[in-house]
């Protein structure tokens, strides 16, 4: 336990001193995890009241994100292939950047199917379980989808430190 508070500890020493190595380092270790979820309990209320404020955004913003993603990495790919093959460059980011906006759309393509219900949601079997066993069901997509949310932000901020 005391070396989740010293890791959450030299964390926070290094987001201070504006130091990426220790701030990588720190996420690195298991006070990583716990950094992800202290900034998903304190992120979710806010966006939360966002998407209050502006419905708009509630009804399309995973839909808009994987649509935008999409065609971005349609066109680096497309000019990026003309580039290397007609005029022999090539840009050194076009390589990099589409693998990540692909793993943005897939985030925000499951969430968006996760908000509607219909991402891997085993309808028939659940229709036939007890409400005990649905409502067992539901508590588990829940853990599922916190955890995979954690991984995922945690995963996001070392990549990005």
């Amino acid at each position: 336990m005391t070396e989740l508070f010293t890791g959450l500890a030299d964390l926070f020493t290094a987001i201070l001193d504006n130091d990426a190595w220790m701030m990588n380092e720190a996420l690195s270790a298991p006070a990583g995890y716990a950094a992800g979820a202290l900034l998903m309990i304190a992120g979710v209320p806010l966006l939360l009241g966002i998407f209050r404020l502006v419905p708009l955004l509630d009804d399309n913003l995973e839909r808009w994100v994987v649509i935008v993603s999409y065609l971005v990495i349609t066109a680096i790919i497309f000019v990026e292939v003309i580039r290397r093959f007609v005029f022999q460059v090539q840009a050194p980011w076009s390589t990099t950047l589409p693998p990540y906006l692909f793993l943005i759309m897939t985030w925000f393509g499951a969430s968006y199917n996760a908000k509607l219900r219909s991402h891997l949601s085993f309808d028939e079997v659940r229709a036939k379980l007890p409400p005990a066993g649905q409502f067992a069901c539901i508590a588990l997509d829940t853990a599922l989808w916190l955890g995979l949310a954690l991984v995922v932000v945690t995963t996001t901020l070392r990549q990005t430190t």
